[in-house]
């Protein structure tokens, strides 16, 4: 390891990023999944030793999109705290607010998965934020109403506060399907307090 370290040190920054993308794309072209988290980390180094300018935007959309499906492959082997990671890596090299929003939200469920509510409801509020510079109302309503219900999950009061003052803007919205996301999140808080006959209106304006 040692020796390792030493040989690469003394690469480069053009040899080392040359090095590291020889590397992932003979992993890309095996085509094997389990080989996601090392594809990921190799376009990732060669995205830290490209100079700044076209050379690094392409080498971190690459890493981006390489970060995403190893977070994707663990996840689904049940491994939310390693997807954080490779997430919380894309996140750092994304600069499009919607491609930021769209990671961000991602990043919010899965650490829901593990348990992690707080930095759920953390993501939630930038991946809400990210969208708000992109313009796009339907991407931030989706997100409030994630991260008032993460907030729930530590926080019934301070979360119940936060979703009630959403549900007129949720309700208000020209996509359906935000209209029906609010209302089942406005039924299920409404029956966790007992409020079974006020939770049914909500529930069947979900449905």
């Amino acid at each position: 390891a040692l020796l390792r370290e030493v040989a690469y040190e003394t690469l480069g920054r053009r040899d080392r990023r040359a090095r590291h993308l020889a590397a992932a794309r003979y992993f890309e072209a095996l085509g094997d999944e389990e080989l996601a988290g090392v594809l990921a980390t190799h376009y990732l180094a060669a995205h830290r030793a490209a100079t700044e300018g076209p050379e690094a935007e392409a080498t971190a959309a690459q890493a981006r999109i390489a970060l995403r499906a190893a977070a994707e492959r663990a996840a689904s082997l049940g491994s939310p705290l390693q997807a954080l990671a490779y997430l919380g890596d894309a996140i750092g090299i994304a600069t499009e607010p919607t491609e930021v929003g769209q990671l961000e939200e991602r990043a919010a469920w899965v650490a829901d998965d593990a348990g992690r509510y707080g930095e759920a409801a953390d993501h939630a509020d930038r991946a809400a934020a990210a969208f708000v510079a992109a313009g796009d109302e339907t991407g931030e309503l989706p997100c409030r109403n994630h991260q008032g219900w993460f907030v729930a999950s530590y926080s019934y009061a301070e979360g119940a506060a936060l979703l009630r003052d959403l549900e007129p803007r949720l309700a208000a919205s020209s996509d359906p399907w935000i209209v029906a996301r609010g209302a089942f999140t406005a039924a299920n808080l409404r029956l966790r307090a007992g409020e079974d006959a006020e939770a049914l209106p909500f529930y069947e304006r979900a449905l």
